[in-house]
């Protein structure tokens, strides 16, 4: 019994729907590790290191009050 396959016409119209998952998959993942090795840069703004999300609302709002 042999296997009916399908010309590469229909193979690439199939890969062209799967290559912008894949391409975002490669991409979360370059992101991912770049971030555990702490390669990643900072962006603009975060120099907050850590501090909770209310402590940060908080400084701010002791700032703009002065």
């Amino acid at each position: 019994m042999t296997v009916p396959f399908a010309h590469a016409g229909h193979w690439l119209v199939q890969l062209l729907y799967l290559a912008p998952l894949a391409l975002l998959a490669m991409v979360l993942g370059w992101s991912g590790l770049q971030e555990k090795r702490g390669k990643r840069p900072k962006r603009d703004g975060d120099d907050h290191d850590g501090q909770a999300l209310e402590d940060i609302l908080d400084q701010r709002d002791q700032r703009s009050s002065d």
